[in-house]
């Protein structure tokens, strides 16, 4: 993986270097950077699994239906703090 494609697929998930290293599990998104700008290969698996996620976002459609919960009001997720 270049780092072009790295810096692409992050952008694709929608997901910062440092947002990356925290789903790694890393203390600091240091090595993440170093990946970015070219430092530091890109471990292959990482790399693959990047692809995977990505082609995972790419490939799934929004549900149809999202609008007519959202308009309802019957969709509530455990991730509001209202």
């Amino acid at each position: 993986m270049t780092t072009h494609e790295f810096n692409a697929v992050l952008a694709v998930i929608g997901w910062s270097r440092a947002a990356l290293a925290e789903k790694l599990g890393m203390h600091s998104d240091r090595a993440v950077r170093r990946w970015s700008s070219g430092q530091n290969a890109i471990p292959p698996a990482i790399a693959a699994w990047l692809r995977q996620v990505a082609h995972a976002l790419e490939s799934l459609p929004p549900p149809a239906d999202w609008q007519d919960d959202h308009a309802h009001g019957g969709y509530e997720s455990e991730f509001d703090n209202d």
